[in-house]
């Protein structure tokens, strides 16, 4: 069946809190190439990861929150009952966008901040700044991967479900299995090619997401 491929691309599941451990790893991975005060990197990691929770909360996005459920037998069957899905996934679409935009200047800000408090001479805060933002533009590149895969997932998934609430009437659990579903090919031939196309429009967006998804789900 045809709207099975839809499944196999989408690896990188939202039912693992992945960005809260993600994001984690990259504020840990800050690192600081001059002689830094312990005290202040801490305070400067801790300040990047209320930040990264700021964005989640005004956009909606519970980093530690799945979808229970999601790509199940009875969610496939009747995706029209799960109007969470569709949520989860604009929250987490919205955040991605939301961080990928705003973190080069978040950084700056928190250590400009963090430097100015610790009342070091100028020589000092110049050199520690470029220390801290040089780190922080090498992790810079794994993080914008992993919103990026976030973001491509969240569409795929948002167009997933899209269809299967259109197909909702045509699809039930098998009795045979209830693991899997059976597609009912509808009496009317115009809405099967409508159904059919939505099906190969899908797909084709799946093989676009496919590297995506293995780059991010590659990571530590």
């Amino acid at each position: 069946m045809r709207m099975l491929l839809l499944l196999s691309a989408l690896a990188l599941s939202p039912n693992q809190p992945v960005s809260a451990r993600a994001h984690a790893d990259v504020a840990a991975r800050v690192s600081v190439r001059a002689d830094s005060d312990s005290v202040l990197n801490a305070a400067i990691l801790a300040d990047m990861a209320a930040a990264f929770a700021q964005v989640a909360k005004r956009n909606g996005y519970d980093r530690q929150k799945g979808v229970p459920g999601w790509l199940e037998a009875p969610y496939l069957a009747s995706a029209s009952t799960r109007p969470d899905v569709a949520e989860f996934f604009l929250h987490r679409k919205a955040y991605a966008e939301d961080l990928g935009a705003h973190v080069d200047t978040i950084a700056m800000i928190i250590v400009a901040r963090r430097l100015k408090a610790a009342g070091m001479d100028v020589v000092r805060t110049n050199e520690m700044r470029r220390a801290f933002l040089f780190g922080f533009k090498k992790s810079d590149a794994r993080l914008r991967t992993m919103l990026a895969a976030m973001r491509q997932q969240s569409i795929v998934a948002l167009n997933l479900h899209e269809f299967l609430v259109k197909v909702d009437p045509h699809v039930r659990i098998n009795p045979k299995d209830a693991d899997k579903v059976i597609f009912d090919r509808p009496a009317d031939q115009r809405r099967y090619i409508e159904l059919a196309t939505a099906v190969d429009e899908a797909n084709a967006q799946m093989e676009q997401a496919t590297p995506t998804q293995t780059t991010a789900s590659a990571q530590p």
